[in-house]
């Protein structure tokens, strides 16, 4: 266990609940330490059980909380490796997951586990595993055990319920990354940084500029270059590490590769809003910049990812200016210089990914999550320094016992009922979001032989057949994303297809669609051939001059054959939803 200590010794207090809320540990509490983990650890477990209790007793059993989770149904692959055959989209996705989840997946799948029951438990161990380092890391900026367990809870609420996403892997290696630099411990740092690319690589560039970063200081009203040689070993090795690991991922995914640069996606549609399928630009350039969905810097959605307090960290440099006012500021170690690191790292790489889109991503993946973990360290120690300054001047007050007892009774009411009570009111109050899709129409699919092919310009049934039926899909917008051409490019032209066949009035127009791609089925309901399906259709939101084509067509009286086909070829049918046979199509 590292040793943590404060760097002054403080006053002798003689009110044990002062001393137990506001006072440092010393070098030699290591005990106290262990004990504090110990008990936040559990605690965090015990909320974590809470809010996924019906997920453990198998009420979600098969289900998935986050339907960016569908473009993984590719993973089915490994307890069958006859699923999915000649499946483009499944061979785009395989090609672009990160090396370690893919790995990682492997592995349990050769134990029996599925991939759906590995989503679903994944984030309880994220929200373990990544409380330990936090708790640990809290304790090197300011070495009081109940700010270290208040900042570990913060963090909890903040990030949990998570996801099974690759992404979700910063949770937990970040932090386990900043308190090894902090220790000064070189090659479990290294492995945090080579972890972390190979289960998602865009934010080894936060770890990597995090170190950059403490390569320089402000000292005296100057730029001042670090004379430690071990900054510079933990950099230059650092970014080894991440060129290492970097180029492991581009040769990985080199057969979609070279990503859409900035000027092509400036033309496309999809890129803007409000309809596209991602947007980023926007004829407002505070929406691109700053509030967009892709910025990452819209301030109240970042401050509101805090539960209640996230505001205070606005105050934090107000705070820390006035050390005579705010005593518990020279109790702060000099390791908080790594929360101006993260701060700077982060939205210098969003305005790096900015300037050069879409080479790195969207520009929101550099401040999103960093910063919201800054904001939730930041507002835990402002809510520390501010209770323990009310603390000390009611106790300077000229204030009758019994008066500076309730006080000192509300304070410590405010912490337990914030550290306490709260988590386990939002625990009991959070469960996990499923997924919407059809289960009856799945069962349906999922019975037919493992090489058939369904169409369907729904988003539901499209979407979500590939991961719950384990069969493949011709296009769906979930998984017609515009971010490598190779890929997109003829996806698009399918999809394009569809919508042609899907309203036509020619039949030799239909069945020679279905000839073409070798359509086993079509999923249709009789709303998706009205004009209001033409507005909350995630294609001809962004595809608007088709949408406008169709719709004349239809004033016209034209009616599609796909529809006059309903009736005769249905297979199934569950509530609104029709599954159409090409064989009887092709027949008739």
């Amino acid at each position: 266990m590292p040793t943590i200590f404060s760097e002054k010794k403080q006053p002798k207090k003689n009110n044990k609940l002062y001393d137990f809320l506001f006072s440092p540990i010393n070098q030699k509490q290591n005990q106290e330490v262990k004990l504090g983990l110990s008990v936040t650890l559990i605690f965090i477990l015990i909320c974590s059980v809470i809010a996924y209790y019906d997920v453990l007793t198998g009420q979600y059993r098969g289900e998935i909380f986050n339907d960016d989770l569908r473009i993984y149904f590719w993973l089915d692959q490994f307890l069958d490796p006859d699923l999915f055959p000649n499946d483009p989209i499944a061979d785009y996705f395989k090609s672009v997951t990160p090396i370690a989840y893919t790995f990682l997946f492997s592995i349990l799948a050769k134990l029996g586990i599925t991939p759906r029951f590995v989503m679903q438990v994944i984030p309880l161990f994220l929200a373990v595993f990544s409380s330990a380092y936090i708790f640990l890391l809290s304790l090197e900026i300011l070495p009081i055990i109940p700010f270290a367990f208040v900042t570990t809870i913060v963090s909890w609420m903040t990030f949990f319920p998570t996801d099974a996403l690759p992404r979700s892997s910063f949770i937990i290696l970040f932090p386990a990354f900043l308190y090894y630099l902090i220790r000064r411990a070189l090659l479990p740092c290294l492995a945090t940084i080579l972890l972390q690319g190979l289960f998602y690589t865009p934010f080894i560039f936060v770890l990597i500029g995090v170190l950059i970063v403490r390569l320089f200081s402000w000292k005296n009203r100057k730029i001042r270059i670090s004379s430690d040689k071990k900054d510079y070993i933990f950099s230059i090795s650092g970014i080894f590490v991440a060129a290492i690991v970097s180029i492991v991922y581009i040769l990985s995914s080199q057969d979609y590769l070279p990503s859409i640069s900035g000027a092509e996606a400036i033309k496309l549609p999809e890129f803007w809003y409000p309809e596209g399928r991602v947007p980023y630009y926007s004829d407002n350039i505070l929406d691109t910049y700053i509030f967009g969905w892709q910025s990452g810097l819209k301030p109240g959605k970042l401050l509101k990812s805090i539960p209640l307090v996230g505001w205070l960290s606005l105050i934090l440099p107000l705070l820390l200016c006035f050390p005579s006012k705010f005593s518990l500021r020279n109790e702060i170690t000099q390791n908080r210089v790594i929360l101006l690191n993260i701060l700077i790292a982060s939205c210098g790489l969003n305005i790096l990914a900015h300037l050069v889109f879409f080479k790195l991503y969207y520009p929101n993946r550099y401040t999103r999550m960093p910063l919201t973990f800054l904001i939730a360290l930041s507002s835990s120690l402002c809510l520390f320094i501010l209770l323990r300054a009310i603390w000390n001047w009611c106790n300077a007050q000229q204030f009758t016992v019994k008066v500076k007892q309730a006080a000192f009774i509300i304070i410590t009411l405010i912490l337990g009922g914030y550290s306490l009570a709260y988590p386990l009111y939002f625990s009991s109050r959070v469960s996990p979001r499923v997924v919407y899709h059809l289960p009856e129409i799945e069962m349906f699919f999922a019975a037919q032989p493992k090489d058939i092919l369904v169409a369907s310009l729904e988003g539901t049934p499209s979407n979500n057949i590939p991961i719950f039926s384990q069969r493949s899909t011709l296009t769906a917008p979930e998984f017609v994303v515009p971010y490598h051409p190779k890929h997109y490019i003829p996806m698009k032209e399918k999809t394009l297809d569809l919508i042609e066949a899907h309203y036509t009035d020619d039949q030799l127009k239909l069945k020679k669609f279905i000839q073409q791609y070798q359509i086993d089925f079509f999923v249709i309901r009789e709303s998706t051939f009205t004009p209001k399906f033409f507005t909350r259709s995630t294609w001809f939101k962004q595809w608007k001059d088709i949408a406008k084509k169709i719709s004349n067509e239809q004033k016209l009286g034209k009616i599609p054959s796909l529809l006059k086909f309903k009736q005769n070829c249905t297979d199934f049918q569950s509530e609104e939803w029709f599954v159409v046979s090409s064989k009887c199509i092709l027949r008739q």
